[in-house]
């Protein structure tokens, strides 16, 4: 008896996430199911190679292609979700998500069109102490999920003009979410 309450529980819990198949885009699940992971009804595409790195608007870009956008950790229960998938693929640098201020100064948005509730970011970036000193004259407006300290931190979307002809891009990995 106690063993079929264990397979029914384990069963439930993966009918409700659903198999990759039933939940991810058709077209996703095409290319292949090593960089996809399903929770919370949600599919998620990770860009976690070297050769993956895009600049902000690139990576969002690619998440719209099949009707998605970058991650959305809204909760600190899907916020850890990512942290957790992340060590499962050996990543440990920063990915972007779907949160910005580009059309509003200090107004974080998801990508949703939701405004930001509950916050995450480390104590010197966005929200944290250096909010109104000097942090917001660097022009960061987007933002990144440090999987190791498990914090957000408001980062450049690109690089000032003399950069970009230098070479220099701010690129990052990054979540879609569909």
């Amino acid at each position: 008896m106690l063993a079929f309450v264990i397979i029914t529980a384990i069963f439930v819990c993966h009918a409700y996430a659903g198999p990759v198949e039933d939940v991810c885009p058709p077209r996703l699940v095409q290319e292949g199911t090593k960089y996809l992971k399903v929770h919370g009804g949600k599919c998620f595409k990770f860009f976690v190679r070297p050769e993956c790195k895009r600049q902000y608007w690139e990576a969002q870009r690619e998440c719209e292609k099949h009707k998605g956008n970058l991650a959305m950790p809204k909760t600190e229960e899907m916020n850890q979700f990512l942290v957790d998938a992340l060590a499962s693929f050996n990543v440990d640098e920063e990915i972007f998500i779907g949160l910005d201020d580009l059309e509003e100064e200090h107004v974080f948005k998801w990508k949703d069109g939701t405004r930001l509730i509950v916050a995450n970011f480390y104590d010197n970036f966005g929200f944290g102490a250096g909010i109104f000193r000097d942090h917001w004259a660097k022009g960061k407006h987007c933002v990144s999920l440090d999987p190791d300290m498990n914090v957000w931190k408001d980062v450049e979307c690109r690089r000032e003009l003399w950069q970009m002809l230098r070479g220099f891009k701010a690129r990052g990995l990054f979540v879609c979410e569909y």
